[in-house]
Parts: structure tokens; C-alpha cells; sequence
């Protein structure tokens, strides 16, 4: 049974108010709609039926009030999905962490610690492993990893024990990497972190992408800390250390664990994976040649801000103000 929940524990946020309505709602109604049908005829539980017909009118006004309980408690399950969608995701967030078990492949690197601290602050179980661990280097970063909770072991396999385990691992890690082996020996579902930051971004109540070659980091790090100081509560995955919200149990904030209903994130081009970012709002620095030739660039830019609902373009830059005006 877990394993089977566990494999769409993922799939719970983008179901939404659909967790309720459907997942809930639609077989309430159809059994409450066959005790009302087969409440008329129904026989008493004391008489059998063999009693006047004002006890069975008695025992249809119960189911009665059973069918309209049960409508109650469909629409006020539509109110809470619409109305109260942080109650949503932190149900999600429990489920999450009852049902899955992370190990981040990498964990210290800055594209993965970031997503570890959200899961992490979520309540998850989140352990890892990381080659600069096992050489001796950064010792003080990953001392205040384990004190944050995080398991930490060698990078060697020996932290994949279950199949119920997730691993997180970027897309450049070999399969002939211990962890990665011995993850699909055990038949672990694998995720590369922008698809794990894909998920989270697009299963929030709104995201905000910031994207360009150039100055992503300082952009979302600035961003983040604007809608913190106006009390907004956002989500913030950045690939570099925010000073604004580094204190002393988190010496290495490269994330802000917020609310679940705004998550603020830099994006990547370089391998493409901007393309699984579905933004509310869409923030494109600049569009120069790095990584990819222009025409790739201009492709997937352009199908970034294509897919938000609103885009903030920096019009200074001549590729990105040929965007702004192929969008209009």
C-alpha cells in the first residue's frame, strides 16, 4: 500500500481542489444519491418492515439527513480547496512526508540544497550523500546540515536501503555512481532536481520564474526578500546563499521555507529544463549566447514567458525587447 501511494504522492498538489471535489466529493454523492433512492423502500431495522408506513417515512428522514450532511461536507470541502488552499498543501505536505523518503545525490551542491531544505522544512525525511563530504572539504556546511536534521552518509550506496526511497540527483550523475546503481538495483523512482523543483513550482498556488544567462540568482534572492518583508510568506529556491536571510541555524540559506501558495524560483536554460516551468508571473533577465546558440535560446525564452500569465522583460536588452514585442 505505500509503495503504491508513494509512487503519486507527487501527484497529490496538482490534483488541488480536485483532491476533494472528485477525489471526494463525486463518490459521496453517488452513494449518498443511492441511500436516498433506496431509502423509500427501505425496511425498519426494529420492525422489518412489517410495521405501518409512517416508521418507514422515519427511517427515510434519516437518510435524509444523511444525504444532506453529506452534501455539507462536499461543499464545504469545495470552500476549503478554493478558499483555504494552504490547508490543502499542508495535508499534502504531512502525506508527503509520511509517504516519501528523499536521498539527494549531491546534497551540498547549490542546486540541490536549496529543494532539500524546502522538502525539509515541509517535514519530510530527507537524507543525502556528497563526494566533497566524503574528501573533507567544507566540513562546517555539512556539520550545519546535520544539525538542521538531514542524514548524511558516504557516497558509496550505502544510504539507498529502500525502494520506497526518491532519489534526487542531477541529470549529469552517472548511472556507474553507487548511490545512482544501487537506487536502480532497488528499483527507486529518480528524479533530476528540475524536475523535482518543476513539481514544486508548478503544484503552488502561484510561481514566480526569473530566468536570463546573467543575474538570476540576485533577482530571485531580491524578489524573495520584497514579498518576505510585505509579509507575503513566499517559497524561495535560489542557487546561491541569500545574505538577508542567513541567521545563525541556517548559515547556508539558499532557500526560504514560506508558505506553499507562492514559490519564487530561478530557472534554468542551459539544459533545457526551463521548458517544465508553467509561471504565474515570468521574469526574463536578459537573452544572451551561453550555453546554447541563439535560435535554441530564443525558442525556449520564448516559450517561457509564452506560458505565463504575466511577463516582466527587461527591455534594455535588444533579444529580450524582440520578445516583448513578438508577444504582444
Amino acid at each position: 500500500m505505500r509503495a503504491a501511494l508513494r509512487s503519486h504522492a507527487l501527484l497529490l498538489p496538482a490534483a488541488g481542489n480536485m483532491f476533494y471535489v472528485g477525489g471526494v466529493g463525486l463518490p459521496c454523492i453517488l452513494a449518498l444519491a443511492l441511500l436516498w433512492s433506496t431509502g423509500a423502500q427501505a425496511p425498519c431495522f426494529a420492525c422489518g418492515g412489517q410495521s405501518n408506513t409512517g416508521c418507514k417515512r422515519q427511517l427515510k428522514r434519516c437518510w435524509q439527513v444523511i444525504y444532506v450532511l453529506g452534501v455539507a461536507f462536499v461543499v464545504f470541502s469545495i470552500f476549503i480547496t478554493t478558499s483555504h488552499i494552504e490547508f490543502v498543501y499542508s495535508i499534502w505536505g504531512v502525506l508527503l512526508g509520511m509517504l516519501v523518503l528523499w536521498f539527494f545525490c549531491g546534497i551540498g551542491g547549490s542546486g540541490m540544497l536549496p529543494l532539500a531544505q524546502i522538502l525539509r522544512g515541509r517535514g519530510c525525511t530527507v537524507e543525502g550523500s556528497d563526494r566533497s563530504r566524503d574528501q573533507g572539504r567544507m566540513p562546517d556546511k555539512f556539520a550545519a546540515l546535520e544539525a538542521q536534521g538531514f542524514g548524511l552518509h558516504p557516497q558509496d550506496g550505502s544510504g539507498i536501503v529502500s525502494g520506497e526511497q526518491i532519489l534526487v540527483a542531477s541529470a549529469a550523475v552517472e548511472d556507474s555512481v553507487p548511490d545512482a546503481r544501487r537506487a536502480r538495483e532497488l528499483e527507486c523512482l529518480r528524479l533530476t532536481r528540475a524536475e523535482l523543483n518543476s513539481i514544486l513550482f508548478n503544484t503552488s498556488g502561484a510561481g514566480l520564474a526569473v530566468a536570463g544567462p546573467s543575474g538570476k540568482s540576485t533577482v530571485t534572492g531580491m524578489l524573495g526578500w520584497i514579498l518576505h518583508a510585505c509579509g507575503r510568506e513566499p517559497t524561495i529556491m535560489n542557487g546561491a546563499v541569500m545574505k538577508n536571510f542567513v541567521a545563525p541555524d541556517r548559515p547556508y540559506a539558499s532557500a526560504v521555507v514560506g508558505g506553499q501558495s507562492l514559490y519564487v524560483s530561478e530557472v534554468d536554460e542551459s539544459d533545457g529544463s526551463i521548458a517544465m516551468f508553467r509561471p504565474k508571473i515570468a521574469v526574463l533577465n536578459n537573452v544572451s549566447l551561453d550555453h546554447k546558440s541563439m535560435d535554441e535560446l530564443r525558442a525556449l525564452f520564448g516559450g517561457f514567458i509564452g506560458h505565463a500569465e504575466t511577463a516582466v522583460l527587461n527591455l534594455d536588452n535588444d533579444e529580450t525587447a524582440v520578445l516583448a514585442s513578438a508577444r504582444k
